[in-house]
């Protein structure tokens, strides 16, 4: 049989351990939180950047850069003036 002190130390120990147990727990949490928050504001501000790539390429002209454009394009891009 066990003596009372040798149990008491093993319960204090073992108290000891699960107090250390459960904050690296918390921390670990925490930080898991904190890495899911930056990475969903991450991908928005891609998703945005995305966004605003697609309207621009949609906005753009239609010909490329080396040739120049029919004469529907042309007129699809001018801006009357009055």
């Amino acid at each position: 049989m066990a003596s009372l002190n040798a149990l008491i130390a093993h319960a204090e120990a073992t108290r000891r351990e699960t107090v250390r147990i459960r904050e690296e727990t918390r921390r670990l949490s925490r930080q898991s939180a904190d890495a899911a928050r930056d990475l969903a504001i991450s991908q928005q501000i891609c998703q945005d950047w995305c966004d605003v790539i697609a309207l621009t390429r949609d906005e753009g002209p239609r010909w490329p850069a080396w040739g120049a454009p029919n004469e529907a394009e042309l007129r699809l891009t001018l801006v009357p003036v009055d």
